[in-house]
């Protein structure tokens, strides 16, 4: 972490022990780095066993600090040594490590880390005293294999000549770094401290969003923004946000989102800023698929660009931080030049740029998530469509468990066939208690698949060379074997009233799903640990319902914009005549096609229907068909593939007379920007309502159980947020004229007139002639501003 309160301060910078030998250390595998497949609280039971088991001489969780000073800069350097012991003829640092696996088998990148760690713990010792005993040091690392408690201890002495040339030499290579980290801070601090917001003014309502956000990220606080749709938010945020990185309140900017053309957005708005040919260090996180993929090179089993990784990590790197901006295309570049995994030196090079933009995942995701990074640097987080939040994070808090993948490694891996099929009993056995949570055999579960994680990451250590070319299909089974399992481990410490458990079967097999209900809990340390957060959306009614899910705090900032498009171009038009019960659904079918056929005969155009289920669009498109032969359309297909989305676009934005029928919630009900003539209107039938299912029954139950209302919470607002993002797509840019027509009485009804954004002007029809007639009279309206108006 640098903090820096005046312009003649230093940056300090804090480390801790465990970082800076991870940092140091030039050998390994990437896949080497982190091996300790024993959970947490396995790691702390085993700690405590071996400290109590130590004679009194011993002092347990000693801390040690040191702070390196130069001119500018100052690094204090920190941690706890497990044991100490200072006898006659030496003193003994003892460093605990707890493994599922043989330590003999350790890889040497690891093996490395920790003797870096131990070392810098007994330097950090040294450096504390004033008159350090002049006996040698004793290094000693004591792995504990559980769950049987074995000790294998490594002990290695090193005299006090032998401790100052060490220490003068990593201490330097640390000092030399941070040096050269300052002399950028210094600078990338000037150039934004006299960046300009790139436009002659700001549009309406983006000035006070930009105020907002900055006040939150200076006072580290929260703020939930909601601006709509073409309001600019990604300038609007970002610009702010580097301008308190520019002032010294900030080390890193982290904006995410959970659509990459958010993203892309986003580096636009830097570009905007003219930011890309700057010193700036502006790094596009990728997921592994994407950034490694299509590679013939790239196997993460057994990829090449992954072996002796760290030897050659330190030129890469310092070539990338040089190169500034590491879009995917250059970040891959380099990583290839240097003969490195590209997704590898992307998660290297985090703690050291200024700008991170990326998906939720590198802010929240268990198993992507660095904590070091929060640590280490004040993070300003902006999040953008934090609307989908809620339902991204309580999958990223929830795990799965099936029988069949362990039954088919038990009988393909005689390796692994006991541990493989421990799991799978287990599994079967695992109780659920009538509240849905697990029961009985939770704990034996746990235990087998912390078994099954060690025997498995030992098997998969073997050569490679040494296995048949048809174990590669076993070895990817196995590695995801080893993820579920470690998800549902890593989960179990965390399960409270705010999960469930349930089951189903699939091919006579058990599967078993760990559900998050409501995230706050977890959600809540996570933004704490950030040096302020903006969480923005065009979808954020009612707050209270987001500020509860997420885990904010009691009184964040909060801000509702208007739109900066004339309320005057979107026509909003409620037709309560009708609704999308199931009971009535069938039944009116024909009336449905007809409320169609009036909306898209009002104006020719380009239209589209958000339906509520596939099943049921399947049937209105055939009924439709039948109806009015004469109407064009396209239909949203099941399980369409990114080639797919991008046809059902494309043609949208070349022809002008054509309707769409799409699944509200869908990939096409957001984040797609369909300008001008490409979509003059939508006709969202229902509220969006989720079914009805034990999931969702659950967590209104938890929310009743709150003293909340369980059914706005589970269903009336998730469905909410999906008819507003819908009506979004149809005004995009100030030019923009078009209609929305909402069907069902439940409209007119509470709690929806409430949660309407502030620019809407939604007039009732009651009737299909009134509907047509309101209709007629609005594309009538002149509205179309002078094509001279100053339009940004």
């Amino acid at each position: 972490m640098a903090i820096k309160t005046s312009a003649s301060d230093k940056l300090t910078y804090k480390l801790s022990v465990r970082e800076a030998a991870h940092f140091l250390a030039q050998l390994g595998d990437l896949d080497h780095q982190d091996r300790e497949t024993a959970s947490a609280r396995e790691g702390q039971l085993a700690h405590k066993q071996v400290q109590e088991s130590w004679p009194a001489d011993y002092v347990s969780e000693a801390p040690v600090k040191i702070t390196l000073s130069e001119a500018d800069f100052q690094l204090q350097l920190q941690g706890r040594i497990d044991g100490l012991r200072v006898a006659d003829d030496h003193v003994l640092f003892e460093e605990i490590k707890t493994l599922r696996q043989d330590p003999q088998r350790l890889p040497l990148g690891l093996a490395e880390r920790h003797r870096l760690q131990l070392l810098l713990y007994a330097l950090l010792w040294r450096q504390e005293q004033t008159a350090p005993p002049p006996t040698p040091s004793r290094l000693r690392l004591n792995y504990v294999r559980v769950p049987d408690m074995e000790q294998t201890r490594f002990d290695n002495e090193m005299s006090c000549e032998e401790a100052q040339q060490e220490s003068d030499a990593l201490f330097q290579r640390l000092q030399d770094w941070y040096r050269s980290l300052t002399q950028h801070r210094f600078e990338r601090n000037a150039l934004l401290r006299d960046l300009d917001f790139p436009y002659s003014g700001f549009r309406p309502g983006q000035r006070e969003l930009a105020r907002q956000t900055y006040l939150s990220l200076r006072d580290a606080g929260q703020a939930l923004i909601e601006a709509p749709t073409g309001s600019g938010k990604s300038l609007a945020t970002l610009f702010p946000a580097l301008k308190a990185m520019g002032e010294g309140h900030l080390d890193q900017v982290m904006l995410i989102t959970a659509k990459t053309s958010s993203q892309e957005a986003a580096l636009k708005a830097l570009r905007d800023m003219r930011l890309h040919t700057t010193s700036l260090r502006v790094l596009h996180l990728h997921a592994r698929e994407r950034i490694c993929g299509g590679d013939s090179v790239c196997d993460p089993l057994d990829c090449p660009r992954r072996r002796d990784f760290y030897q050659r990590l330190p030129e890469a790197r310092e070539e990338a931080l040089a190169a500034a901006w590491l879009d995917g295309e250059r970040l891959r570049d380099i990583a290839l030049k240097h003969d490195l995994c590209p997704h590898g030196l992307q998660g290297e090079l985090a703690p050291w740029v200024d700008v991170l933009i990326g998906d939720y995942n590198y802010a929240f995701s268990p198993q992507v998530r660095s904590d070091s990074l929060f640590t280490r640097n004040r993070v300003g987080l902006l999040a953008d469509e934090a609307h989908n939040l809620p339902d991204r994070a309580r999958d990223l808090f929830s795990a799965e468990l099936s029988e069949a993948p362990f039954n088919r490694i038990g009988r393909q891996c005689k390796a692994l066939k006991k541990d493989a099929n421990a799991v799978a009993k287990a599994i079967n056995q695992m109780q659920i208690t009538p509240e849905q949570a697990p029961g009985k055999g939770q704990q034996a579960l746990e235990g087998r698949l912390q078994d099954f994680c060690a025997a498995a990451e030992n098997w998969l250590m073997s050569p490679q060379d040494l296995l048949a070319p048809a174990d590669t299909e076993l070895n990817r089974q196995v590695q995801e074997a080893i993820f579920n399992a470690q998800a549902w481990i890593r989960l179990a410490p965390s399960i409270g009233d705010d999960f469930a458990c349930f089951e189903r079967h699939w091919e006579q097999q058990r599967v078993l799903s760990l559900r998050c209900l409501s995230p706050a809990r977890l959600l809540r340390p996570m933004l704490q640990a950030c040096h302020g957060a903006t969480l923005f959306s065009a979808t954020l009614t009612p707050p209270y319902y987001y500020q509860n899910l997420l885990g904010l705090e009691e009184n964040p900032r909060r801000l509702r914009s208007l739109s900066p498009f004339p309320p005057e171009h979107l026509g909003i038009f409620v037709a309560p005549y009708l609704n999308f019960r199931l009971r009535s659904r069938e039944s009116q079918l024909d009336a449905v096609c007809a409320l169609i056929h009036q909306t898209i005969a009002s104006r020719p155009g380009n239209y589209w229907t958000f339906t509520p289920a596939f099943s049921y669009m399947e049937q209105l498109t055939e009924r439709f068909a039948a109806l009015y032969p004469e109407v064009e359309f396209v239909q949203q297909t099941r399980q369409a593939s990114q080639e797919d989305q991008q046809r059902f676009l494309a043609r949208f934005r070349k022809a002008r007379n054509l309707l769409g029928f799409t699944v509200i919630g869908g990939v096409y009900g957001e984040s797609i920007d369909m300008v001008g003539d490409s979509l003059v209107g939508c006709i969202i039938l229902g509220p969006g309502l989720p079914q009805i299912s034990p999931v969702n029954e659950q967590v209104s139950a938890y929310f009743e159980r709150q003293g909340m209302d369980g059914f706005a919470y589970a269903y009336q607002l998730p469905g909410w947020q999906k008819v507003v993002q819908a009506a979004g797509r149809v005004i995009r840019t100030e030019l923009d004229k078009g209609v929305v027509i909402l069907v069902d009485d439940r409209f007119t009804k509470p709690p929806y007139p409430a949660l309407e954004p502030q620019h809407w002007r939604p007039r009732v029809v009651r009737t299909p002639k009134s509907l047509q007639t309101a209709l007629l009279q609005f594309w009538s309206q002149d509205s179309t501003p002078d094509d001279n108006s100053d339009v940004k």
